[in-house]
């Protein structure tokens, strides 16, 4: 049987973590990795997962993933931000998934809110389909590249649209035309690798 490893990594979540771990505490293991938190962020978490792991600080959340994946004992690695919850439906459809031998990663479409109620729904934003439930081998990995997600041939691939990943807007870097500003950085960055790319998988 299949099991799943839940990976999450924290800093300072201690409004978001205990909505966040509610919505995956079906899974096997949830492995957190908090990289320097100051408020009651480890001590919520406590009540969910004995495995909790410090990491220094870094520039990329990519390297904070990759060292809890390697901590990771089970066959299917799930990954979550602390500001995310998923729907009550995704114990029943992750678990159907993973009983498929021929795809080695499902991608989810992600809803990026703004504020309580209002979400990003179109262009860039929206799906916004995120590799998150993959298999846990050592050449599924994520790069040192910014939003870089890990590489898996397409047709080893899935999009799922019927689980949509919730983002919260305590996070949120487009409630304000100067939030957008910082995010021009980003799509430059993103727009080059893009461009470069012969074969698009997502």
């Amino acid at each position: 049987m299949s099991k799943i490893s839940a990976v999450i990594n924290t800093y300072n979540e201690e409004n978001n973590i205990v909505n966040c771990l509610q919505t995956i505490d079906w899974v096997e293991e949830i492995i957190l990795v908090d990289t320097g938190s100051t408020d009651r962020t480890i001590e919520y978490a406590r009540k969910f997962t004995k495995n909790i792991f410090i990491y220094s600080c870094c520039d990329y959340v990519e390297q904070v993933r990759n060292f809890g994946i390697n901590k990771a004992k089970n066959n299917w690695i799930l990954i979550i931000d602390a500001d995310e919850i998923l729907p009550v439906v995704s114990e029943k459809i992750i678990r159907n998934l993973i009983k498929n031998k021929s795809i080695d990663g499902y991608l989810f479409p992600r809803r990026n809110y703004i504020n309580g109620t209002t979400y990003l729904k179109h262009g860039y934003f929206y799906p916004d389909y995120q590799l998150r439930l993959f298999r846990n081998r050592s050449d599924i990995r994520y790069s040192s590249v910014i939003h870089e997600q890990p590489k898996i041939i397409k047709e080893r691939t899935k999009l799922v649209p019927e689980l949509e990943i919730i983002h919260n807007s305590s996070h949120s870097k487009y409630n304000a035309f100067s939030s957008f500003r910082r995010f021009f950085s980003y799509i430059l960055i993103e727009g080059k690798d893009f461009a470069e790319k012969k074969d698009l998988n997502y």
